[in-house]
């Protein structure tokens, strides 16, 4: 059986003692301490339990700050409109996959940490539903009515999940489309030219 021998992580250590303690009494991670002194962080570890050194509170890093995904979903939030945009929709802009039940558990955890902190709208990603969004838009860009919108992306009642969605939070403008006089004529008269149609056939 081979004896090991003495560790060099430890006459490091001890070699430089006072000033290893004095660092270890500040509140820096063992980490950027096991790099300045070229030992590892479990020997940094040893040494504090054989010599009962009190460690201070190291404040850990800001996550949010750090963290390149939280990042690009707080840079797609900021943009306008970004609360009626789906969540699949908003996880293909910061480069994930929805169909992977690892990338939506992944969106999810980080979207969690952005709404708690108030970083981005409580009402980010809570439209789940892809024609929604398309239907959406269209409410804020086409002059139609809602029925049609609806009927275009198979929709049964669009006014009610509106209703739903505004009593979720969401706000709606007033529809471009506006039911004039000349329209409502026009649809009594396409009712009777088609029961004309019907008598004729």
């Amino acid at each position: 059986m081979r004896k090991r021998g003495p560790k060099p992580n430890r006459g490091k250590l001890t070699s430089r003692a006072s000033e290893v303690i004095a660092d270890l009494k500040k509140p820096v991670p063992l980490t950027k301490l096991a790099l300045r002194y070229g030992v590892t962080k479990q020997a940094l570890h040893l040494f504090v339990k054989t010599r009962n050194i009190k460690r201070p509170s190291v404040p850990k890093p800001d996550h949010i700050r750090v963290c390149p995904l939280c990042r690009k979903i707080s840079r797609a939030a900021s943009k306008h409109g970004s609360e009626f945009l789906a969540s699949s929709t908003l996880m293909k802009q910061v480069g994930l996959v929805s169909s992977r039940i690892t990338d939506r558990r992944e969106f999810r955890d980080h979207l969690r940490r952005l709404k708690r902190a108030k970083i981005v709208n409580p009402l980010l990603a809570r439209i789940m539903q892809k024609h929604y969004e398309a239907a959406f838009r269209d409410y804020f860009t086409l002059e139609l009515p809602v029925t049609q919108i609806g009927r275009k992306h198979g929709i049964a009642n669009l006014a009610s999940v509106m209703q739903r969605y505004r009593e979720k939070g969401f706000t709606f403008p007033p529809p471009l489309f506006k039911y004039g006089e000349n329209t409502r004529r026009a649809r009594p008269r396409e009712w009777t030219n088609k029961k004309e149609r019907a008598k004729v056939k």
